[in-house]
């Protein structure tokens, strides 16, 4: 791909000469224009791209498009995944509109062309050997269909619907001969989701530890108004009965808009620096732990809740800090041994709440080691709707606290944004609440040893440099 000196993707004369030879000369691919997403999607040389953005942008014809370029190689093959069957099935999924493609009259009645279909296998294969196949992705188990195949191109349609393991894993399916002159190609596709917080981190932020060296994923976003063949008046108006969030998301394909919820703001809280933090003299720290986990596993579960222990501080004043969230998916030994470490490691006040999918044999395990280590423990009050528990602190939330979000060289935790997230959309069904249930339960023990008598203001003259962490209120 070529860009001029202000960073804007042109057509070199080697991109124009790709396009011909393998898009406006394939029998197989019908359109004869293209959005300037896709075409940036046909001439890239990276290894591996993700197509993103707002709703209507043609994604799915890109990678559609992509996908059956060097069809008329032979041996040549491809894959394009859904989450699940059901998914790969649908009335205007990219496996209809490829039989629409390659089953059109003018492929079916021309002998030289004609694809053959198996559509038990959700197959294509073209005369030459050449081969499109559709499959779905749903766990763990789902990846050993795929353990021995090896194809020039694989497509993650919806992305956001996957596991980060299995995207990376069916990379490893990407591969070719030694003398093989095909390009190796991996794109993804995805409006945002609910399970996006991998890709945010892979292709937005760039910090994704597992990239393959010297593979720097490519990153193509596109919305409604970059795709000229949409009709973009009734488009709009359909956007327009959307709520706000949502439209957001699909409209601008924004990834870090989060669904808002009616009873925790993010105007309650302050974020500061670890710095800053320590600077202040606390008077204790609690940690309390929501049990609430299920273990990551290869059923429909693709995203489990969290064991969350939420750790608060109270200063002088009688101000609050939230300064560490630990976040645990792990099996019933290891989620063990990693409360007590982290218990062991606070030297504060825990408190294990016994319900949730862990069952509260395994809550009262977890407190026995914990007092075996030498760290005060007792059991949380898990009777309460969780709802109404946040209802119950959240007149004294609203008063403010403060989020050590920063670390020392100025960076958020890793938790900042799930943190957020979670706080923010409380109460709803798209998004998990381990957190706000853990920090509820925190601030309700801490209550029991400051009795509302937090008067919510500093001293600041005997703080130097902390005029900048003045509350709102």
């Amino acid at each position: 791909m070529a860009y001029d000196k202000k960073g804007r993707f042109y057509l070199s004369a080697y991109d124009k000469a790709i396009l011909k030879n393998t898009i406006y000369e394939n029998p197989y691919i019908p359109l004869g224009d293209f959005t300037p997403m896709q075409l940036m999607t046909f001439v890239t040389d990276n290894k591996e791209t993700f197509l993103a953005g707002g709703v209507g942008g043609g994604k799915s014809y890109g990678l559609l498009g992509a996908s059956l370029q060097y069809v008329t190689e032979a041996n040549y093959g491809a894959l394009i995944l859904r989450k699940t069957l059901k998914d790969l099935k649908r009335k205007n999924s990219l496996l209809n509109l490829a039989i629409q493609w390659l089953l059109r009259p003018s492929i079916k009645n021309n002998n030289r062309l004609k694809v053959k279909y198996n559509a038990s296998e959700h197959r294509f294969t073209f005369p030459n050997g050449a081969i499109l196949d559709f499959g779905y992705l749903r766990n763990k188990i789902d990846l050993q269909t795929y353990q021995g195949s090896s194809y020039h191109f694989i497509g993650i349609d919806e992305a956001s619907h996957q596991k980060r393991y299995n995207y990376i894993y069916m990379k490893t399916r990407v591969r070719k001969e030694l003398d093989d002159l095909i390009p190796l190609r991996y794109m993804g596709a995805s409006n945002p989701g609910a399970n996006d917080e991998w890709i945010k981190n892979r292709f937005y932020e760039k910090k994704d530890k597992d990239k393959l060296e010297g593979v720097d994923p490519l990153l193509i976003e596109s919305n409604y108004k970059d795709n000229q063949f949409l009709d973009q008046v009734e488009y709009e108006q359909f956007l327009a009965s959307l709520d706000p969030i949502t439209r957001e998301q699909l409209e601008h394909g924004n990834f870090y808009v989060t669904i808002k919820g009616k009873l925790l703001k993010h105007s309650h809280w302050e974020e500061i620096g670890i710095n800053e933090y320590m600077k202040i003299p606390t008077l204790f720290r609690h940690r309390y732990w929501d049990m609430a986990a299920t273990e990551e596993s290869d059923s429909e579960n693709d995203d489990p809740d969290y064991t969350a222990g939420v750790r608060l501080a109270v200063d002088i004043n009688y101000n609050r800090y939230m300064d560490n969230v630990v976040l645990l998916r792990k099996e019933a030994d290891d989620l063990l041994d990693n409360i007590v470490k982290t218990a062991i490691y606070d030297k504060n006040n825990q408190t294990v709440e016994l319900d949730g999918a862990t069952g509260k044999n395994f809550g009262k395990m977890v407190v026995k080691r914990i007092r075996e280590a030498g760290i005060p423990c007792n059991y949380g009050n898990s009777r309460d709707n969780k709802v109404d528990r946040i209802k119950l602190i959240q007149p004294d939330v609203a008063e403010g606290f403060y989020v050590v979000a920063k670390n020392k060289i100025d960076e958020y935790y890793p938790w900042v944004r799930k943190f957020r997230e979670q706080m923010t959309a409380f109460p709803s069904k798209n998004v998990h609440d381990d957190i706000p249930v853990s920090f509820a339960g925190c601030w309700l023990e801490l209550d029991k040893r400051v009795r509302k008598q937090a008067k919510n203001t500093v001293d600041w003259s005997k703080w130097r440099g902390m005029e900048n962490l003045r509350s709102r209120i």
